[in-house]
């Protein structure tokens, strides 16, 4: 019983102030030319030995220092006309951006770095748009080559 009444009496408020008019209410208008969300995503990200028919041949998560060349590929969706950069980094310090003009609804883009040997730590990549927000980021962990 004490169930049926506390329903009861949420129903009557529920009610109460469906009823009240609306235009006591503040209102809001959020014009479509504030909202500030990338137009497109990016599908694929990572990094690769080599980029073979504008596809990656693997996905590599690390790397030893005796292989000294690395790829960065991405696969961008409806961004045409604008231009995306892929950031490359050491060890949070800048070494290259390289930037794209994206020409069609789906575009594969990809960027190569050569690597220096005493660069031992995380090589990153993100992927930025034109107003700089961050689309996307990967880290490939570069090793010391073990001694045969």
């Amino acid at each position: 019983m004490k169930m049926l009444l506390f329903i009861g009496l949420m129903m009557s408020a529920v009610l109460s102030q469906a009823a009240e008019p609306a235009t006591e209410r503040p209102t809001q208008t959020v014009l479509a030319s504030e909202i500030q969300a990338p137009a497109g995503s990016v599908r694929r990200f990572h990094f690769t030995s080599d980029i073979l028919e504008h596809e990656p041949v693997d996905k590599l998560i690390g790397l030893s220092n005796k292989d000294t060349e690395v790829y960065f590929f991405t696969e961008l969706r409806n961004f045409q006309g604008q231009k995306i950069t892929h950031r490359w980094q050491y060890d949070g310090e800048l070494l290259a951006d390289v930037t794209f003009n994206v020409g069609s609804p789906r575009w594969r883009v990809w960027s190569k770095k050569t690597l220096s040997p005493n660069w031992i730590g995380e090589i990153a990549v993100t992927v930025i748009d034109e107003q700089e927000r961050v689309l996307a980021t990967e880290v490939l962990y570069y090793t010391e080559a073990s001694q045969p």
